[in-house]
Formats: structure tokens, C-alpha cells, sequence
């Protein structure tokens, strides 16, 4: 007998080993953040949290937990950008890991998407979980990298030349023309996404209609921009707000050029993954992701 329900439409319960894997809920929300802490080796409690409350609210038939006896042990989320769909947030608590539950997980959430009629779905892997997708036919695309970012001297003649060329707005809203760039860069629309981070928080800096980067407490991304040097100004006004760390896809060469040249350390590689038919990014244009679990 088959794991999955017929129709994307219909409650999923599935046993496993006595275990139940069901779609999440607002109120599994605490408990989800527990497991990515745990999984993750993830220390704020915020932020993690975060992470589901966006995937719940963009998304809210998107997420599943596991659970033993009520007591959520794993968590996965997707997210459908029009065409293609991103997975993230596989997690197992340590524990309960090297039982199969990530496969089960991973079965139940292809299938949700095969339903749906979604055939491109792309993922970031760590090292952890890399044998799991390729055992689903996932494919390598690029690695991402993670740079922890220095603080540098704001005060340079170059610095303060590049800041002054170019008029950066700081925005609390994305305007259309932002919205388009986007879509037309990263291949999908994840406004909704967008937006529920600048709810909580985040704040867009933007250069007319060349560019944009989100910032995030300490982290910046995406960033799209035309070319390195309107890059170069919007992560230079990110680093006057006391950024930290972004993620570069490590096929921009000027990206990584760019951030290097500003003493940015790496600190973690992840392998972009793809299952099924190419998703149509202009990385050229990509300085920096989203995130990890969003794209």
C-alpha cells in the first residue's frame, strides 16, 4: 500500500515505524525550533524560530514535523516560487538521525510537489545531507559560500567616493520595479518572502532600479545588482549597518572577488542542488542569497 494520500488536498498522516510524519501548524512552531537548534547546532532561538514562522506564513500547507508520542523530532519545509519549488529546513533532532526518517521526510515532500505539478526543485545541501538528495536523483549546480564579513575602514577616500556616487535608499517596502528585478533575476517570485522578512524586521537598500539587498539583523542577502561596482556600494552601505555574514554563489566570480577584496573570510560551503529541469537564475547578477532553507 502507498505512504502518500492521492491528492495534494487531503490531510497527510503517514506511520512510520510508529512514528507520524503530518503537515505542520502554527502551534508545532516552538517545538520545530527546537529541532533545528538541536540539528543545526543553531544557539538563537529567535532566529530559528523565525525561519518556520516565515515558511508557515508564505507557505502554510508547506511544512511537516515528525513526531514521537507528540514530541516533534524533524521538520521539512518547501516553498513554490510560480514554476519551481525550494525545499529546506530538513532537519532530524541527533537522536532520532541514521533511522531513515530523513528519506521518509524527503518522500513525503517530493510527493507533495509531484501532485502539485511542480518539476524543477532546487535545495542547499550541507555535507550531512548530501548522500540523501543525491539518493532522490538531486544533481550539483554550484557551491554557495558563507563569509563571515570584517569591519573595514569606512572612512577611505574610495569608501566614502563610492557612497557618495550613487544614491542608496532604505526602504521598509519593496517597490515594483524592485519586485520585478527579483523575479526576472532569481526566476521565480518570492515577494511574499521578502515581505514577511521586512515585517520582522529587515530592511531593503536599494539603488534606483540597478539593485537591492535585503538586510537581515546581521546577515545581507540577497543582493542582485547590475554589475560588481553597484554590488560593491550596497554591501559597503550594509557594512556601515553592522553586517556580518552572506552567502555568495561561488559561480559569480566577481561576487567572490568582490568580497574578498574586502577581507571577507570563508567559513561554510554548501552544494546548490537541482532535481529536475534548470532553473532560469541570472547568476551573473546574484551577489549574495537569500538564505539557505529559501533560495
Amino acid at each position: 500500500m502507498s505512504l502518500f494520500t492521492d491528492s495534494y488536498d487531503q490531510c497527510v498522516d503517514i506511520v512510520v515505524n510508529y512514528l507520524l510524519i503530518r503537515k505542520a501548524s502554527t502551534r508545532d512552531i516552538s517545538l520545530m525550533t527546537y529541532v533545528a537548534m538541536k540539528a543545526f547546532d543553531v544557539k538563537d532561538y529567535l532566529l530559528a524560530r523565525k525561519a518556520y514562522e516565515v515558511s508557515l506564513e508564505v507557505q502554510p500547507d508547506g511544512c511537516f514535523v515528525v513526531e514521537d508520542s507528540e514530541l516533534i523530532i524533524g521538520t521539512a519545509c518547501f516553498y513554490i516560487y510560480n514554476s519551481f519549488a525550494w525545499i529546506g529546513l530538513v532537519a532530524i533532532v541527533p537522536e532520532y538521525q541514521r533511522r531513515g526518517l530523513g528519506t521518509k521526510l524527503m518522500e513525503v515532500v517530493l510527493n507533495e510537489l509531484r501532485l502539485r505539478g511542480i518539476e524543477s526543485i532546487g535545495l542547499d545541501s550541507t555535507e550531512a545531507g548530501y548522500r540523501l538528495y543525491k539518493k532522490f536523483g538531486f544533481i550539483d549546480e554550484y557551491r554557495t559560500i558563507m563569509y563571515e564579513l570584517p569591519d573595514i575602514d569606512l572612512s577611505s577616500n574610495d569608501i566614502k567616493s563610492l557612497l557618495h556616487k550613487y544614491r542608496i535608499d532604505i526602504l521598509d517596502y519593496i517597490p515594483d520595479s524592485i519586485a520585478d528585478l527579483d523575479r526576472r533575476v532569481f526566476g521565480g517570485n518570492r515577494t511574499r518572502v521578502l515581505k514577511a522578512l521586512i515585517k520582522r524586521g529587515g530592511k531593503l537598500i536599494v539603488i534606483n532600479n540597478k539593485g537591492y539587498a535585503l538586510i537581515k539583523k546581521d546577515s545581507i542577502g540577497p543582493l542582485i545588482a547590475e554589475d560588481s561596482e553597484i554590488a560593491k556600494a550596497l554591501l559597503v552601505k550594509a557594512l556601515t549597518m553592522n553586517i556580518k555574514r552572506i552567502i555568495v554563489p561561488e559561480v559569480n566570480r566577481e561576487a567572490i572577488k568582490l568580497i574578498e577584496s574586502l577581507g571577507g573570510k570563508r567559513v561554510v560551503y554548501c552544494m546548490r542542488m537541482r532535481l529536475g529541469p534548470k532553473i532560469d537564475m541570472k547568476l551573473d547578477k546574484i551577489f549574495a542569497i537569500l538564505n539557505y532553507a529559501k533560495g
